[in-house]
């Protein structure tokens, strides 16, 4: 099997999430993350050109999790019933049950980690949190309006 790296970029990205869940954006390393991915700086700067590139791609990927993630919730309760109203009851109902999960050290959002030091980010990572923000307003403004009729 050839070797592109995917896993080990992977593996970064997973390292760096956990991190700054826990430590934020300013708080954690590239120290930090190349030891505990357990890669070389050579390594690293291969697949990201700095801190602030890693703190992009990271955004851009929790967000695109985020998003898929608010439209199987949306998808999940359009097939249990086709009245708005029941549809938001029910949304609630998930994710009152989803977030009842992050009960773990480091677990939550990431964009609200990155938005609570947003002087401390390029404003590709703002871009990233308002265009996420944006796709939830819409999705769910769309549902309350179908409720309001």
């Amino acid at each position: 099997m050839p070797r592109d790296g995917t896993a080990t970029k992977t593996r970064i990205l997973d390292v760096a999430e956990a991190l700054m869940m826990g430590h934020g954006l300013t708080g954690t390393s590239i120290d930090q993350v190349l030891a505990k991915a357990r890669v070389t700086k050579g390594t690293f700067f291969y697949h990201f050109k700095s801190k602030a590139d890693l703190a992009r791609t990271l955004i851009e990927r929790y967000a695109a999790q985020d998003e898929a993630h608010l439209d199987a919730l949306l998808k999940q309760v359009e097939t249990l019933s086709s009245d708005p109203l029941q549809q938001m009851l029910s949304f609630l109902d998930l994710l009152v049950a989803d977030t009842e999960k992050l009960i773990e050290p480091g677990s939550g959002c990431l964009i609200a980690s990155f938005v609570s030091q947003f002087e401390a980010v390029d404003p590709a990572i703002r871009d990233i949190s308002a265009r996420s923000f944006l796709h939830w307003r819409e999705r769910l403004g769309a549902k309350f309006e179908a409720v309001i009729a």
